[in-house]
């Protein structure tokens, strides 16, 4: 009797996971988590904030998703909601970046405004200031880290938006001349 109840309760969790896990493209972005705050309210300079020990007071949560990659260029909309806001708005992406052979990567961001990035418990991009509008290289922020092929590391990466224009785009290469932008096929 006990074996019945067991096998019954195996069967009813699998088929519980199974119609809640998210399927296709949703189950490969779920590995990239992305927490929205409105900072309208946030008194201090945004450039002057380290939200990474503890998001500042009068900022909000307006959304939380998943995302399939970080290549973002938004201009002079909403940033992802207009809920969320032009400006004053801070980003929180964590999730897990796997490389697909070992070595060392050199890890570059185009952002409007200021990107943090750490990998492991290595800060890699640290650039935490006001941007000129900027779409395209030069970068404002770049750094090396090594890694494992096949191994997951943990990402914590902090942007903010101040004013102007928005872009958040992440980067990777061996060499600055075969730097591309991170595939999703590395977030997992």
């Amino acid at each position: 009797m006990n074996k019945i109840l067991a096998t019954l309760v195996a069967v009813a969790t699998l088929l519980v996971v199974s119609i809640a896990a998210p399927s296709g493209i949703e189950a490969r972005a779920s590995r990239l988590q992305m927490t929205v705050y409105n900072a309208a309210d946030v008194e201090e300079d945004m450039d002057s904030t380290e939200p990474w020990n503890g998001v500042p007071d009068g900022a909000s949560i307006c959304t939380r998703r998943f995302i399939r990659d970080i290549n973002f260029a938004w201009g002079d909309d909403d940033v992802v909601l207009p809920r969320c806001g032009e400006d004053m708005v801070f980003i929180h992406i964590t999730g897990t970046i796997t490389a697909p052979r070992s070595g060392n990567y050199n890890f570059y961001a185009i952002s409007d405004d200021g990107i943090r990035l750490s990998i492991g418990k290595t800060l890699v991009l640290d650039d935490w200031e006001d941007q000129g509008d900027v779409v395209e290289p030069p970068y404002n922020a770049d750094g090396q880290f090594r890694m494992l092929g096949g191994r997951a590391y943990a990402i914590d990466l902090w942007w903010y938006e101040n004013g102007g224009g928005a872009v958040l785009k992440l980067l990777a290469g061996s060499t600055e001349r075969n730097e591309k932008a991170v595939p999703s096929t590395w977030f997992r």
